[in-house]
């Protein structure tokens, strides 16, 4: 017990001397320049995209064209899926009489 209130206080003490040497004011201001340049380089990147489509240039992204194919079940499903598949005792049993209604 003792040796966990030790350890309890010596973190602690750690933790208050770390916190007590940390400037928050200097975190903030190089925080806030970060952030403006990211702003401003964005911006800039925006404005060479508005120039270049107003230049007649065509812009495009690989990733905003959508080609869409319709797709069978077996190309979405896992091979374990596959392997263990198994048909309703409802849905077998309906193939199995329509079997018979188309046999006679």
């Amino acid at each position: 017990m003792k040796k966990a209130l030790l350890t309890l206080v010596t973190v602690l003490g750690a933790s208050l001397s770390a916190l007590a040497g940390t400037d928050f004011n200097s975190l903030i201001v190089q925080n806030t320049k970060a952030q403006n340049e990211l702003h401003d380089q964005i911006k800039s990147n925006v404005d060479e995209i508005k120039i270049a489509v107003q230049d007649g240039a065509k812009t495009f992204s690989i990733a905003a064209e959508a080609i869409h194919i319709n797709t069978d079940k077996k190309f979405l499903t896992f091979a374990k899926e596959k392997k263990h598949y198994k048909a309703s005792d409802a849905k077998s049993q309906k193939r199995l009489a329509e079997e018979f209604q188309n046999l006679e």
